[in-house]
């Protein structure tokens, strides 16, 4: 579980961690199919410490998923209209990729294509002189 909220972090961008986060939580209070409530709802400040992402981050795609209809809010409880929706939210949001380039508009890497990228600069590491023992 550790490995896979790990790979998270690395690879997806926050408004899919947040996505992914409120299933996990929705995993086990599953009422009727397609549906998940959670009560007491977590906030926003606790979901942004769990995703390592800002209040205010997590705030705007709550407010995007409910507009969607992923989601609604009734006081203390979230109600997960759609895990199914929200699980295809999490597959088409744009990841981490989106970076600003200095010769033209941002470019935008496809999830697949930004883990292996992340995966390779990180296998990438310069090897070391073998040390010879001094004795």
């Amino acid at each position: 579980m550790l490995s896979k909220r790990v790979f998270d972090l690395a690879t997806l961008s926050a408004g899919s961690r947040i996505r992914a986060e409120l299933l996990r939580l929705g995993e086990s209070s599953a009422t009727t199919v397609g549906k998940a409530v959670l009560y007491p709802a977590p906030s926003d400040a606790d979901i942004a410490a769990h995703v390592a992402a800002t209040r205010e981050t997590v705030n705007r795609e709550l407010g995007e998923m409910i507009e969607a209809g992923a989601i609604e809010r009734r006081g203390r409880t979230m109600i997960i209209l759609d895990v199914e929706k929200v699980r295809q939210l999490i597959a088409t949001h744009p990841a981490d990729g989106l970076r600003p380039s200095a010769k033209g508009p941002a470019s935008l890497l496809p999830d697949a294509q930004l883990a292996r990228s992340v995966a390779h600069r990180r296998l990438r590491l310069p090897k070391r002189p073998e040390l010879e023992a001094v004795h």
